[in-house]
């Protein structure tokens, strides 16, 4: 593995990388790798796009930084991960070290929902129901709480309920209608997996 990285394949660096910062078969080193995730990001490897976006996120070995971060997510967004979709949308959401942007929260929010993420279909559902960043649209914010309730999020099985005693029988009954024929975008494993990790 070690050879291979420094050979500069991205998927051994990111697997050697993994291996350091949890101190798997080699003594913990957050440094070589952030090194490490760091190369293998530069040279577009989508899942260490995401991981390098999350260290810089949670200040792991390297300063904190979300400018950083939201850069990193947004690459890996593009290519393709629904984890960097989700937080790159929390982190314009949340407006912390990057300016708030409720429009570019709600969009990443979507993707990330479209691709079944349920954290993202609570927040999108969240905006819609609050009218932050999309037009306000309480039939739609009870569809993505239903899809993500279906999934076990019992918040947005909680807020379904609350939604559906300010709705008429016939606006619930879409909404749920529109749960139910909810299908997810098919997810790309090779950008939203660690390579070989199963193997």
């Amino acid at each position: 593995l070690e050879a291979s990285a420094v050979r500069g394949d991205a998927k051994s660096q990111l697997l050697l990388a993994l291996r350091y910062s949890e101190g798997r078969g080699v003594e913990k080193d957050d440094a070589k790798a952030l090194s490490l995730v760091t190369k293998a990001a530069e040279q577009g490897l989508v899942v260490a796009e995401y991981r390098l976006g999350a260290i810089y996120e949670r200040g792991v070995g390297v300063p904190k930084d979300l400018a950083k971060a939201r850069a990193w997510y947004e690459r890996a967004a593009k290519g393709g991960s629904r984890k960097a979709m989700h937080n790159l949308a929390v982190l314009y959401a949340d407006g912390v070290g990057i300016p708030q942007n409720f429009p570019e929260a709600a969009r990443w929010f979507q993707k990330g929902a479209e691709f079944g993420l349920a954290d993202s279909q609570y927040n999108l559902a969240v905006l819609l129901e609050r009218g932050m960043g999309v037009e306000k649209n309480v039939g739609d914010a009870a569809k993505w709480y239903a899809v993500a309730s279906s999934q076990g999020d019992t918040g947005a099985a909680e807020r379904l309920e609350a939604l559906k005693r300010t709705m008429s029988p016939g606006d619930i009954a879409v909404a749920l209608e529109a749960a139910r024929n909810f299908k997810p975008k098919p997810l790309d494993p090779s950008v939203n997996e660690v390579p070989g990790a199963n193997g």
